[in-house]
């Protein structure tokens, strides 16, 4: 199940620089960061569930998306293998706080900032402009 274009959507990202002509598909050389702006969708059906009264976002799903923009980042389908360290520091509710100015029915816009360690590796972490709502280590094929 693909969580993009439903459950959430990209409003920006910074992409790495393209591959050398000819450098083939997978990790490029060049390849550290990725950095996507999403906004998720506080009517889908994942929050009727999880919970009703208070809705919050479930860390497998936290874990979903960054797998789907970690494969969109490298320009190919990854597949989760292991997720060795994940901390979850704070809920993701899907909509922004009073607090934040945001009116209307618009999602909580969050970032994810994804770092390649090595091919087959990285870290991602969760955040807006106040808090960080998670971090983690992914490994990947």
């Amino acid at each position: 199940m693909r969580l993009e274009g439903s459950f959430f959507e990209i409003l920006d990202r910074t992409l790495p620089v393209s591959a050398p002509a000819g450098a083939g598909e997978g990790l490029r050389p060049e390849v550290s960061e990725a950095v996507f702006r999403v906004r998720l969708n506080p009517e889908h059906i994942i929050y009727k569930a999880h919970f009703p009264e208070q809705p919050i976002t479930p860390g497998v799903i936290i874990v979903r998306m960054a797998v789907e923009l970690l494969s969109e980042s490298l320009g190919r389908r990854v597949r989760l293998v292991a997720a060795p360290n994940i901390k979850f520091s704070s809920p993701l509710f899907p909509m922004p706080s009073v607090e934040s100015g945001i009116q209307g029915n618009e999602g909580r816009e969050i970032d994810f900032k994804i770092n390649i360690r090595e091919e087959g590796l990285a870290s991602v972490t969760v955040a807006d402009a106040e808090v960080t709502y998670s971090k983690m280590l992914i490994r990947y094929e």
